[in-house]
C-alpha cells in the first residue's frame, strides 16, 4: 500500500512538473514575439490533470518558471529555437531532482507541443523512475498563450473631481480605426478591489473573450476598472459610502468618455456586466448614465451600497435589455436577491432574461460568461435611438 501511495505522489508530481516546462517555451531572441509573461495549459494521456504556472521570458534569454501551487520558481536552461521550433529544459522545483524537457511549435502566438522527463535526474521518492512511468507521465499536449497582463495595457484616470482610478484596457487585434466596434465595461468582484491593476482582471469575461476565437466573430474592447480596497469602503457609512461609490461610477463613466474620442467605439454597442460586487456597479453604472448602455448582465449582484431598491430600478429600467445570472445555492449572495429584481422588472413590463443555475455556488461567472448563448445575445444588442 505504502508503494502505490509513492506512485501516486510521483505521477502527480511529474504532472506538475511537466506542466511547468510546457510553459516556459520560446525565450530565444530579442525579436521573438513570446517575449513577456506567458499563462500555460496542458492536458494529460487522461485528460485530468492542470496545474497554475507563469513564465517571465526576457529579450536577453533569460527566464524562470514560478509554480503558483507550490511556490518555487526554476530558471530555464538549454534554450534552443529555429525558426517556428523551441526546445528547452529546466530542473523541477527547489530541489532539482528532475530535469524537465521540452520540444514544441510556434504557431500563431500558440506554443503546442510535448514533455519528457530527462533520465539520470528521474528518481523520486529515492526510487527510480521506469521508461514505463515516464511514458505515461508524459504530457499528451502542451499549449501556452499570452498571458492576460500582456493583452491588456495598464492605464490609470484622474477625473475632472480628481479622482484617480486604475484600468485595464483590450484593444482588439488589427484594430483599424475606420470601422467601429463595441465596448464592455467589466466590474470585478470584491476581491479584485485594490490599486495594483492586476486582480480587477478575474473572470472568463476579461481572460477569454479576449481570445481569437471570439474575438474573430465579435471583435471589441474591453476595459477593466479597479475598485479601492474593502477598508476603504468599510471606513464610510453607508451613505458615504453610496456617494463615494458614484464619484468612482463619474470617474469611470469619463473614461469610457475619453475611450471614445481616442478610439473608434460604437455608442450604440457599449455594454456592462459584473460579478457579486461587481453586479451591484452594473446597476450603478446604469443608474448615473442611463442612456449609455444597450444591454446589462450583472451575476449574483449584491445590493448593499446601491441606495435604489428593486422596484425603483425596475420602473427606471425595465426596458433595458437585461440578463441577469446567479446559483441557486449561493450562500454568499443569497439568490432571493436576483429573484426579486427579476419579479420587480417583469412586473413594470420589463422581459429581462435570467439563468438560475441549480446547485451553484457563489461561483457562477465564469459558467455564464462562457455560454455562448451570453455573447451571442449580448453583442446583438444595439440602442434604438441615434447614437449620442
Amino acid at each position: 500500500m505504502a508503494s502505490k501511495t509513492r506512485r501516486s505522489d510521483f505521477l502527480r508530481f511529474t504532472v506538475v512538473v511537466i506542466f511547468v516546462a510546457a510553459f516556459a517555451v520560446g525565450v530565444n531572441a530579442e525579436e521573438n514575439p513570446i517575449v513577456g509573461t506567458w499563462e500555460l495549459t496542458s492536458v494529460w494521456r487522461k485528460g485530468e490533470q492542470k496545474g497554475k504556472h507563469i513564465v517571465s521570458m526576457n529579450p536577453d534569454l533569460t527566464g524562470t518558471v514560478k509554480d503558483l501551487e507550490v511556490g518555487w520558481t526554476s530558471k530555464l536552461r538549454n534554450v534552443k529555437s529555429e525558426g517556428g521550433a523551441v526546445s528547452f529544459s529546466f530542473f523541477y522545483g527547489e530541489t532539482e531532482e528532475y530535469e524537465i524537457g521540452f520540444r514544441g511549435t510556434l504557431v500563431d502566438d500558440q506554443i503546442k507541443g510535448r514533455f519528457t522527463i530527462a533520465g539520470k535526474h528521474a528518481v523520486v521518492i529515492g526510487a527510480p523512475l521506469s521508461a514505463a512511468e515516464a511514458e505515461a507521465a508524459s504530457a499528451q499536449q502542451a499549449s501556452a498563450r499570452r498571458s492576460v497582463f500582456d493583452c491588456y495595457e495598464a492605464r490609470s484616470f484622474t477625473s475632472s473631481e480628481g479622482n484617480t482610478l486604475p484600468y485595464r484596457l483590450f484593444v482588439p487585434r488589427d484594430y483599424n480605426p475606420d470601422k467601429q466596434y463595441p465596448i464592455v465595461l467589466f466590474h470585478h468582484g470584491g476581491g479584485g478591489a485594490g490599486s495594483d491593476n492586476r486582480r480587477n482582471l478575474e473572470s472568463a469575461c476579461v481572460r477569454e473573450w479576449i481570445l481569437p476565437e471570439v474575438q474573430a466573430k465579435n471583435p471589441c474592447f474591453i476595459v477593466a476598472p479597479q475598485f479601492p480596497d474593502k477598508e476603504t469602503f468599510r471606513s464610510r457609512s453607508t451613505e458615504s459610502a453610496t456617494e463615494f461609490m458614484n464619484v468612482i461610477f463619474r470617474t469611470m463613466h469619463e473614461i469610457l468618455d475619453s475611450l471614445e474620442t481616442e478610439f473608434s467605439i460604437d455608442k450604440s454597442r457599449e455594454y456592462v456586466t459584473g460579478l457579486s460586487f461587481g453586479g451591484e456597479c452594473v446597476w450603478m453604472s446604469i443608474v448615473e448614465r442611463p442612456d449609455r448602455f444597450a444591454a446589462a448582465v450583472p451575476i449574483c449582484a449584491t445590493d448593499g451600497i446601491i441606495g435604489m431598491a428593486a422596484a425603483e430600478r425596475a420602473t427606471k429600467f425595465a426596458q433595458l435589455p437585461v440578463w441577469i445570472f446567479h446559483g441557486n445555492a449561493d450562500d454568499t449572495v443569497p439568490v432571493d436577491s436576483s429573484r426579486k429584481t427579476v419579479k420587480a422588472l417583469r412586473d413594470t413590463g420589463g422581459n429581462p432574461k435570467y439563468t438560475e443555475y441549480p446547485g451553484v455556488d457563489h461561483y457562477s461567472w465564469d459558467r455564464a460568461y462562457r455560454d455562448p448563448g451570453l455573447i451571442e445575445w449580448l453583442f446583438a444588442q444595439s440602442q434604438s435611438q441615434s447614437p449620442r
